[in-house]
């Protein structure tokens, strides 16, 4: 429905070039192919290594080695009935033409053999070769259409591929778990975990630094290709290290190896390829494989500083009482992250990193000059006199969906927001003439309010007068959608058209998400305080969720008994609540 005018991103300009199409698919899947494998042979040349010692000297003592080894439990029929009934209903297939519906529909006939053959592969720790040929289709990302270099890659796997892989990924995520080898600073491809968790965190952090006046920069990484770059060696050596041993291991080894590509395009195909460096793209297994491979960097130890990754979306962040003290920890914290990339065969793109010196106004920037990032691949400890790749400087960025800006006011954040949901009046004007209202607001929650919510109680909590541009374009598309004039007073479109305003639905989502978390509070005198409120010394600090969620709840439990009810529950009475606010009622709930 948001595609009206979907342009057309297959890789057919590609084969248009020449008149030997066989020719140019070969060169497209060599392309694709050898990415990965290019990247890591630079690094390799350049620092005099090699894959066997990289594997045999990994720098791992901040884990403890399991005494029990990983078990690969056998499964069962109603087991893999379930795997196969929860996958996704799409068209596509791998290069077996199986399709997931129509495993769906012989499920009856195909569960017996299926489970067999997983079972035989937990206990011979072999993966089946016909399960490793994957097709790749080129997608087109952007700028010059006969640049092979501006496609994506997106890989189709055997159905029947998934079924396994979902069998080994439950386990080991289990295991990983279970052990707590996973670090904490990990958001990525995690149950429980998302991106406005992590958000969470690096507001947190740069929050209560500026709020206890220290100096606050973040460094937002860029890692070039870092799916396709893994090295399977060095993988298998940290999967070792973590318990997994035995046959276990030897499925895990040879699920990596051997693994065929070929690139399809207009029904024609290229020759079959050998992977030799990566996870599969398009697999189930691949996002934990590369958990365990990037986990160790997550908790690398830097001084006064921070790392938050979601999958390979990395940032470190540094405070410290001086700019200079600033620049001198980033610098040295750049270098121990630029090692630990090149002992893992990752590469560092430089170009497309960027940090952000955070302050709370433009006065207490740093001056010019201050702040001197490298990418050090230098053995100079002086910062300022080598030839490195330097850092570009930024005031924002968009991390995980989200603006962050050297402010943190969120301006940015508001105005981009705000031209996505004026995007969408455009499909409510050709909506209200054909649907029934009730079917508008059902496609406004779809369309609107997800792209709303997103991430909401990272920033919701900003001045009203930022909050105020993206709550006119919600206005806006909410009186087209409801055939009112523009003049239609604001508190009856909201109640007739049975939506929150955004600050409410901020408060709602708010509120809902410290509903799940524990009280940690001892014995106390006032029941009605069900949080304790972190102390702050700025108003600044009281705008983001470590103090506004507390502090709203207790309001809030004060004159609903909410500390018992359940999810659902919690979040219908808070809806029902807030309905009946007006505007001024809502912002005083914020101060």
């Amino acid at each position: 429905m948001c595609n009206l005018d979907k342009k057309d991103n297959s890789g057919t300009d590609l084969l248009n070039k020449t008149q030997d199409s066989q020719s140019t698919l070969n060169s497209i899947n060599n392309y694709f192919s050898k990415v990965g494998a290019n990247l890591a042979n630079n690094i390799l040349s350049r620092t005099q290594n090699n894959e066997s010692f990289l594997s045999k000297h990994l720098n791992l003592q901040h884990i403890n080695p399991p005494l029990n080894s990983f078990m690969l439990h056998p499964t069962s029929e109603n087991e893999v009935r379930r795997i196969i009934f929860n996958l996704k209903n799409t068209g596509s297939s791998g290069w077996d033409g199986i399709t997931t519906k129509f495993l769906k529909k012989g499920v009856n006939i195909i569960v017996e053999p299926v489970t067999a053959i997983c079972n035989i592969c937990f206990a011979t720790g072999t993966f089946p070769l016909a399960l490793k040929r994957s097709v790749t289709i080129p997608i087109f990302k952007s700028g010059d259409r006969d640049m092979v270099s501006n496609y994506r890659p997106i890989s189709l796997l055997p159905s029947l591929s998934k079924i396994l892989e979902k069998l080994m990924n439950c386990r080991l995520k289990k295991y990983l778990e279970l052990k707590g080898f996973l670090s904490s600073n990990q958001f990525g491809f995690r149950e429980g975990r998302s991106t406005c968790d992590a958000l969470h965190k690096l507001t947190s952090f740069v929050a209560n630094g500026l709020d206890n006046k220290d100096k606050v920069l973040g460094v937002f990484l860029d890692l070039a290709k870092a799916f396709d770059t893994v090295s399977v060696p060095i993988l298998i050596a940290k999967l070792e290290y973590m318990g997994i041993r035995g046959i276990p291991l030897a499925l895990f080894r040879d699920y990596l190896r051997d693994r065929k590509q070929s690139v399809k395009m207009n029904d024609e195909y290229s020759q079959e390829v050998d992977i030799v460096y990566g996870v599969p793209q398009g697999s189930v297994l691949g996002p934990t494989l590369f958990l365990v491979y990037i986990n160790d960097l997550c908790d690398l130890d830097i001084d006064k500083g921070q790392i938050i990754t979601f999958a390979d979306d990395t940032v470190l962040l540094f405070k410290a009482k001086t700019w200079a003290d600033i620049n001198s920890i980033a610098n040295k914290g750049l270098r121990r992250v630029a090692t630990w990339l090149d002992n893992n065969l990752l590469t560092f793109n430089a170009q497309k990193t960027m940090y952000i010196s955070f302050s709370t106004s433009s006065k207490t920037q740093p001056l010019p000059g201050i702040i001197n990032l490298k990418v050090h691949r230098c053995v100079n400890e002086c910062e300022t006199s080598c030839n490195c790749c330097s850092i570009i400087n930024t005031t924002s960025t968009k991390y995980l969906g989200v603006v962050i800006d050297q402010h943190l006011d969120w301006k940015e954040q508001a105005k981009k927001l705000s031209a996505r949901v004026r995007k969408l009046i455009y499909i409510f004007k050709m909506l209200r003439n054909v649907c029934s209202m009730q079917t508008r607001t059902t496609v406004y929650y779809s369309l609107c309010q997800s792209i709303i919510s997103y991430c909401l109680t990272v920033w919701g909590g900003t001045s009203k007068t930022t909050m105020l541009v993206v709550e006119r374009a919600q206005r806006a598309l909410l009186k087209v959608m409801s055939f009112k004039d523009y003049r239609y007073p604001t508190d009856l479109l909201y109640k007739e058209s049975k939506v929150l305003s955004v600050r409410k639905l901020f408060i709602q989502l708010l509120i809902v998400s410290q509903h799940k978390i524990k009280p940690d509070f001892g014995p106390r005198r006032r029941m009605d305080i069900v949080y304790k409120i972190p102390k702050c010394k700025t108003r600044f600090a009281q705008t983001f969720t470590n103090y506004l969620g507390p502090s709203i709840y207790n309001k809030i439990s004060r004159k609903l008994k909410i500390r018992d009810l359940n999810f659902r529950e919690c979040k219908k009475i808070i809806g029902e609540f807030l309905d009946e606010m007006d505007y001024l009622e809502v912002e005083n709930m914020l101060r």
